[in-house]
């Protein structure tokens, strides 16, 4: 459902003591489950996990994501207690069950990549061009090869005036370069 009612929570940069007292306070009235995209609320998030016996989801958005010591702890706590640990590639799945071997195997993989069906050029301006642009590392998390199919295919439909512009640098880079 796209209009399914969420509640965000934004936590700080770096330690957030009261983390937990800003969870409490915004779960008063008991929610079904609890996403969480930052490891910074572990603690919180389980502890109201094991208070209510709801479910936790994690979704990690890349590897690299954990970069200091304590968000690596919380981050290994939460893949072993989480429900399910949400990635977005079958590759990010393999190198977690690799390095996260005897824990508790729960990744769901769900691609990025966009319903074509839903998202649909704009044809009410047919004297402008369609630029499309994204920005980011280009590696295989990523998913840029979807993006540029996804290009090919609205360049076959009749925008061959479209163009794509693709900013970053990576170990993707080559193979993205020879694909365009």
């Amino acid at each position: 459902e796209r209009d399914m009612p969420y509640l965000e929570i934004v936590t700080r940069r770096g330690p957030d003591p009261v983390a937990f007292a800003r969870l409490a306070l915004a779960l008063r009235d008991h929610a079904d489950a609890l996403i969480l995209h930052t490891p910074r609320t572990a603690l919180a998030a389980l502890t109201w996990q094991r208070a209510f016996r709801a479910p936790v989801f994690y979704v990690e958005h890349t590897a690299s994501q954990a970069k200091t010591r304590r968000d690596r702890f919380l981050t290994g706590l939460l893949r072993r207690n989480a429900d399910r640990t949400v990635v977005f590639s079958e590759e990010h799945r393999a190198a977690l069950l690799a390095e996260d071997q005897g824990a508790k195997a729960n990744y769901l993989v769900v691609p990025k990549a966009p319903d074509l069906t839903f998202f649909r050029p704009r044809v009410d301006k047919p004297e402008q061009a369609l630029r499309i642009g994204m920005q980011g590392r280009m590696v295989s998390v990523k998913d840029h090869m979807t993006l540029l199919q996804a290009f090919a295919q609205l360049v076959e439909e009749g925008f061959s005036d479209a163009t794509l512009h693709l900013a970053g640098d990576g170990d993707m880079r080559a193979s993205l370069e020879a694909r365009a």
